[in-house]
């Protein structure tokens, strides 16, 4: 079985070793459950007929323990789940959620090969884990909000709701809203979805780390792959890193304002300003000292500049490729 919380998507069938796995017994046969967490089992859906195609039917009022005996909903999994658990998704989810106060380190991943899509004309065909917005959602709402620190997802394709996130990563201080730092989403796919809609929200929190996904085609004003937001004052996003990412066809791809000493390399940015006009990459409004490193840009090097979306951060360092350069540009946008 493929690691969970490793930086890449797990390898082979997920969804096949944990059924293998849970009907040897899982960690009864040898840890400790209340030490390690415990796996719970969520299947979106409720067809009888596709039953023996997409492996069960879920139910909320399954102990969700086993992927013999799985969950229908993700809220059900986070009324249930406590620090340090998994939860493994396949199927069709449409909801809008808040994780709870308290559980930390938890783990949210999908149970297919490649996170993709898993419907033919909106009916789920089985396999992959797909998180979309419901049918009437609830307007400029992320599809998951995470407020406790630690959260990992992985290899899960999302499409957002209109004007809103798919994870939202948030940090207020309070009792309701406390702090998401230390976060990271690796291996998922961000598409489509409502117009302006965002892949992942950063508000004020350290140490998010967005590594392997895919950002493509979230459109209209405002939509982007990734995005930092001041929130409520409470402090700049900061020591965050953004590794190894693709980005296509995004009205903006990051727009990474207020960030402080963030990491951001390895990432292909496909679209050029020829084709989409948008923020490609955007650092501006915070302290600063980002190191912007070994970034592929689809643009020359004479288009990287402020006016073409291009905005650094105080005290940046720059060194990345372009389509017409045999070496790294070095110079910061102006």
């Amino acid at each position: 079985m493929g690691q969970i919380g490793s930086v890449y998507p797990p390898s082979g069938n997920l969804m096949a070793s944990m059924k293998t796995f849970g009907l040897r017994g899982g960690f009864v046969n040898a840890l400790q459950p209340t030490l390690v967490g415990r796996t719970w089992y969520v299947l979106g859906n409720t067809d009888p007929l596709l039953g023996p195609n997409v492996n069960g039917v879920g139910s909320d009022s399954n102990n969700g323990l086993s992927p013999l005996t799985p969950l229908l909903t993700i809220a059900r999994a986070l009324a249930l789940c406590d620090s340090f658990d998994v939860i493994v998704l396949m199927g069709v989810f449409r909801e809008q959620v808040v994780c709870p106060v308290g559980p930390y380190d938890v783990t949210v991943i999908g149970a297919s090969n490649q996170p993709r899509q898993c419907t033919s004309g909106g009916v789920y065909t089985g396999g992959g884990a797909s998180w979309l917005a419901p049918t009437s959602p609830v307007a400029t709402t992320p599809l998951i909000r995470v407020i406790s620190q630690g959260w990992t997802f992985q290899n899960i394709q999302f499409a957002p709701v209109a004007a809103s996130a798919c994870i939202t990563f948030d940090r207020r201080e309070t009792a309701a809203i406390p702090d998401s730092s230390h976060g990271s989403v690796q291996g998922c796919y961000f598409t489509t979805g409502g117009a302006g809609g965002i892949g992942v929200e950063i508000i004020e929190c350290k140490k998010i780390f967005i590594k392997d996904c895919t950002f493509e085609a979230l459109t209209g004003a405002g939509g982007l792959g990734i995005k930092t937001t001041a929130g409520a004052g409470i402090a700049n996003p900061s020591f965050c890193e953004v590794q190894r990412n693709k980005f296509a066809q995004n009205t903006g791809d990051m727009d990474l304002a207020g960030m402080d000493r963030g990491l951001i390399t390895d990432n292909n940015l496909f679209t050029s300003d020829v084709i989409l006009a948008g923020t490609r990459l955007k650092l501006s409004g915070g302290n600063g000292f980002n190191h912007v490193l070994n970034n592929n840009f689809s643009d020359i090097a004479a288009s990287v500049t402020i006016a073409k979306g291009y905005t650094p951060g105080t005290s940046d360092v720059w060194r990345n490729w372009t389509t017409n350069t045999n070496v790294p540009i070095v110079t910061v946008p102006s």
